[in-house]
């Protein structure tokens, strides 16, 4: 499937049919939106925090951990994503 923007298909079809089909992990009654202001406002406090310690405590309790991140993720970049998962010490984790 190719997606072009400005086509026929919008960025929610895209999100919510082939794209959640292909992670296999998004429960069914969940569906991709863009931002929601309430929930930005909600957590707004949080964002640009580390959470390497917790993540990597997790993942030794042996808790499975999926961090999504994209070409649509705004507040973080894929390369600053790739640097945070070099600075866990956990060597559990894989990188897919």
């Amino acid at each position: 499937m190719t997606y072009s923007p400005g086509g026929d298909e919008s960025l929610d079809s895209l999100m919510n049919g082939f794209i959640k089909k292909q992670l296999k992990i998004i429960p069914e009654n969940i569906t991709w939106g863009g931002q929601s202001d309430l929930v930005f406002s909600g957590l707004e406090a949080d964002f640009m925090k580390p959470r390497i310690k917790e993540v990597d405590d997790l993942l030794a309790k042996g808790v499975n951990v999926t961090v999504y991140n994209g070409q649509l993720d705004v507040i973080c970049a894929t390369k600053g994503t790739e640097a945070w998962f070099q600075k866990l010490k956990c060597q559990l984790i894989s990188l897919v």
